[in-house]
């Protein structure tokens, strides 16, 4: 059977299972297949090399980054990094292939990692709300309040100097 297993974007390949399984026998997951200027990609299309566009960090539970990578049609993508308490999610700047994926400018594509960000620091929020201010498991005196509204001011002001449609007049 010749069904399409993987596909990779960025080499314009398409795997059969076997062909898949081969493939990650012989090479190693973090390899650099395909490269455009300054960003390197993987087999799965992942940019192995972003660029940091944003990067905060308050003591070494709460933090939150965004990672930006080209691909050689112009066209940018966007990858976050965010620990927020006990909570974590990641997300790799991807290739991408086609024009209508992705987005036009830089700027673009840090406002759409922000608001990724934004979602996970709401539901964070929510969630210490729900249990009062306390962590599972951690002592009363533990109450990250502080560190979530810090996280939330320095997002709201990255998101007013990301925000793609405010008008720039120099």
């Amino acid at each position: 059977m010749n069904d399409v297993f993987r596909r990779c974007r960025c080499l314009g390949m398409e795997f059969t299972s076997d062909e898949w399984s081969e493939w990650c026998r012989k090479h190693d997951s973090g390899e650099t297949v395909f490269s455009h200027g300054e960003f390197g990609f993987n087999i799965s299309d992942v940019c192995l090399t972003p660029k940091t566009a944003v990067r905060w960090s308050r003591g070494g539970r709460f933090s939150f980054e965004v990672n930006v990578a080209q691909s050689p049609c112009g066209r940018w993508s966007s990858g976050v990094e965010c620990r927020l308490g006990f909570r974590y999610s990641s997300s790799p700047a991807e290739f991408v292939s086609d024009l209508d994926e992705g987005f036009a400018t830089v700027r673009e594509a840090v406002c759409d990692g922000l608001e990724r960000i934004e979602q996970a620091l709401s539901s964070e929020e929510r969630d210490v709300a729900w249990h009062r201010g306390y962590e599972d498991g951690e002592a009363p005196e533990f109450r990250p309040r502080g560190e979530l509204k810090a996280a939330r001011r320095e997002l709201e002001r990255l998101k007013n100097i990301y925000d793609p449609v405010q008008l720039e007049l120099f």
